[in-house]
Formats: structure tokens, sequence, C-alpha cells
């Protein structure tokens, strides 16, 4: 009997390992598939006007367009700066861009998780772990509202995505000090930096950065008397107030008031709160009823993994100190989702833009995945029938089969961006050898955005719009480009 039981616990051990292993290749695979999409990125829109800035003002120029240029968002500092740090690498900067976000992404998360567990009871192996990480990411992306916009579009993944890597990073730092009773100057200085150029991105994202760092803070205090609580608060604390000056920042650039402006007038203050909820309590509500199946099976495969890898040799969670955690991850959640819809409810009176709500598929899905990683592991303690062992793995490999059938879905997009990027280059070519010949007004092929959601493209003539067609001029310093529309 012992040795039976021995080798159904060695092949218990070896079946969790194999789907391991088979799950954190195929979701890494799927991250590849993204990252390669990106080397297809080309200029679109207000990269055209960036560009042509940094072209003639120089980097130090255009940032000082924060107080006067108006073609684009010239208050977000960092979407200005990281616009210019990527420029000087021509297309490759723009085809790289795309891989670095989703690396830095992937680890940044790693490293908050594998801090987490260094100060909780949770225990799972580092591939364990890489491939939570890797579940959270990839569906994160996959189920994003703008994937185009918010991933492959400079000018869209600078203030919206990379807006979380960066924030990512900040909690990674926070995470750290938490299990460390001294605090380096460097991790201070690093830690400041960081948060305000994450909190210069974009209005949407310094809000939901300063609301989950007020939250850290916050619970800082409240659980003043434990170990992680004490060695993390006054690092938390810095990044708050680093986040709050990045805001301050955004909002004091003079070039604001032509942006405003254009919006008219601001929702009223009492009329606020109900619509931000409204707006929030809809894009939550319409995440899982437009998307039943998708949100389904990442919850399967992280209560999966939870109930399959909880250690016993950590402490058990008492019902009611879970169920408060449930409460708590819910209601931060939807705050944070919240925050991110603040800036838009407020000026514009509307939703934001899909590219957006990246920030928010990524708030909800590591929020309604970490619930389900806990309900695993709650079930793992009340059940220990070997039977369901089972059971669970041939339901993780259900959900493997959907997160198979989703990066198919992906590939598809190979061929599309391919093409697109194919007809940009033969236009490139077009523009440059014009300019040699002399030809300072040129005529090129449009490049149809509905493919791909909508990325505007020059114009056939002069109106709304046409001003990508002067900014992409004044890049390639002729007079003029129209666009024969397709």
């Amino acid at each position: 009997m012992q040795v039976g039981a021995t080798g159904n616990t060695a092949m218990q051990a070896t079946s969790k390992r194999i789907v391991t292993v088979l799950g954190f290749i195929l979701f890494l695979s799927g991250l590849g598939l993204f990252a390669y999409l990106g080397f297809f990125n080309r200029y679109w829109a207000d990269d055209w006007c960036y560009n042509a800035d940094l072209k003639q003002l120089g980097l130090w120029g255009t940032i000082q367009g924060y107080t006067y240029i108006t073609t684009y968002a010239s208050n977000r500092f960092s979407l200005t700066l990281f616009s210019g740090l990527f420029y000087p690498f021509g297309i490759f900067g723009v085809q790289v861009m795309s891989l670095l976000v989703i690396a830095l992404w992937t680890v940044g998360l790693f490293c908050i998780l594998f801090n987490v567990q260094a100060i909780s009871s949770l225990r799972f192996s580092r591939l364990q772990l890489g491939l939570i990480t890797a579940v959270i990411v990839y569906y994160s992306i996959y189920l994003t509202p703008h994937l185009y916009q918010s991933i492959y579009w400079r000018s869209g993944l600078l203030p919206y995505t990379a807006m979380i890597v960066l924030s990512i990073w900040t909690f990674a730092l926070l995470t750290y000090q938490a299990s460390r009773s001294t605090t380096s100057t460097g991790l201070v200085i690093t830690t400041s930096f960081l948060t305000f150029l994450a909190g210069g991105f974009s209005e949407a994202g310094a809000a939901t950065l300063t609301a989950v760092l007020a939250a850290y803070v916050a619970l800082c205090l409240w659980f003043r008397q434990k170990d992680w609580a004490r060695n993390s608060r006054s690092l938390a604390l810095v990044a708050l107030i680093s986040s709050i000056l990045a805001i301050v920042t955004l909002i004091a650039a003079p070039t604001n008031a032509y942006r405003v402006g254009l919006y008219g007038r601001t929702t009223d203050l009492l009329a606020f709160p109900g619509r931000l909820l409204y707006f929030t309590s809809d894009f939550i509500k319409f995440s899982f009823l437009d998307m039943p199946l998708p949100q389904l099976f990442v919850l399967a495969t992280l209560f999966s993994l939870g109930f399959l890898f909880y250690s016993q040799n950590g402490k058990n969670i008492e019902p009611r100190n879970l169920l408060m955690l449930f409460l708590f991850i819910a209601l931060l959640t939807f705050l944070s989702v919240a925050a991110t819809y603040a800036p838009s409810a407020y000026i514009e009176k509307s939703p934001p833009a899909p590219r957006t709500r990246i920030i928010s598929r990524f708030i909800l899905t590591l929020g309604a995945g970490t619930i389900a990683l806990l309900v695993g592991t709650y079930f793992r303690q009340l059940f220990s029938w070997r039977w369901l062992d089972g059971l669970v793995i041939i339901v993780l490999l259900g959900a493997y089969a959907y997160g198979a059938r989703s990066i198919l879905i992906s590939a598809e997009k190979i061929s599309l961006y391919s093409e697109r990027a194919a007809l940009w280059d033969e236009r490139d070519a077009l523009i440059q050898h014009s300019k040699a010949e002399g030809i300072m007004e040129v005529n090129v092929r449009g490049i149809d955005g509905l493919p791909v959601g909508g990325i505007r493209d020059f114009k056939e003539k002069r109106g709304v719009g046409f001003w990508i067609n002067q900014c992409a001029a004044r890049y390639y310093g002729v007079d003029t480009i129209y666009a024969t529309l397709p």
C-alpha cells in the first residue's frame, strides 16, 4: 500500500509538472506572437507630428513644447520623452517597442508576485509563478478593446500600455522593499523617478496609479504592526507624492486650455460620481457579458492553477479572512477601473477611447484572476481527494485548448499586419524618391485603417484630419502630401 501511495504521489507530481511546463510554453508562445506582430509597426497619425518636431526641434526642444505645442498632447511629458528616445532608431525603434513593453510587463509582474509570496503564506515555484504571470499578461493583451492602437501604434502604446509597465515596476520596487527593514537612497530615488515618469504618460494612467498607491499607503497604515507595512510605508509615501506631482505637472501645462476647449464644458461635479459609476459598472458588466467564454477560461485557468499548486506547507487561510480579502480585492479592482475612467468622464463626459481601456482590462484581469486563484487554493484546503487533481487537470487542459485557439486567432493577423507594413514601406520609398527628384507635392496611396480598427492615415484633400498629412510633410521635408484613398 505504501509503495502504491508513493507511486500515485509521484505520478501526480509528474502530471502537475507536465501541465505547468505545457502551460508556460503555451502562454509564453502567445506573448511571443504578440511581440512578433510588433515588427510590422510603422508610423501613424500622431507619430508624424512627434517625428516632425523631434527632427526639427530636437528632443529638448520638443519637450519644451510642453508650454506651446497643441498638435498633440504635449502636456504628457513622459509620452514626449519616450517618443524622443525611440525616434533616433527610426522604424526599428517602433518595431522593437512592442517586444520591450511585453517583456518588461511580464518580468515586472513576475517580480511583484515573487515578492508578495515572500511576505505571505502562499507558496508557488518560480515556474508556477511564471505561468500565472504569463496567463494574466496574455489575456490582458488578447482581450484589450483595441489591440492595434494599444500595442502596435507608438502614440497609443506609450500613454497607456507603457504606463502599465512603469507602474508595475514601481510596485515591484515597493514589494521588494516590503521584505527588507532598511531602505537605500538609490531605491528611494529610483522609485520616485520611475513613478513620476509612469504618471506622466497620460491623465488616465496618472489617476489610476495615484489611486492604487493611495490604497497601498492606506493598507500600510492599517497594518502598521506588520513587518511588510513598516518596511515599505515610507517608500510608498514617496511614490504617492511622486505620482501626485506627475498629475500636477500634467494639469499645469498651458496647452491644456486648448485641449479642454475642444470638449466644451466639463461634467458638473454633482453629476460626476453618478456618471463615473455608470461608466465603470458598464465596463465590468459588459466585459463578462460580451465576452463570457474567454473570461470563463481565464478564471478556470487561474482557479485550476491555485488548486493544483497550493502548498500545504503554507498557513491555511481562514474563511472569514478569505472573504474579507475577496471583498477588498473586488473593491480595489472596481475603484482602480473607475480611476482609469475618471478623467474622460469629467472632461469628455464619455468613456475613454478604447486604446485607453487596456489599463482597465489589465486591472480587471488581474483582480478577477487573483480572486479565482485564491478560491482555487481555498478549495484545495477543503478537499484533499486525489481524484479531484485529475479532474482539475482535465479542466486546465481544456482551458489550455481555448488558449491555443486564441493564439491561432491572433496569428491570423500576421498576413494583415505584414501587408500593411509592405504598403507603408512602398509609400515611404515613393516619398523619399519624389523628394530626391525635386517633387515637393507628393501623391501617394492611402492605407485603409478599417481592418485594424480605424487607425487614421493620410487624407486625399484638405479638411478634417489633414493635420496628419501636414506633419508627415514636415517630417519628410516636402511641401504637401496627398493620398488616394483605397
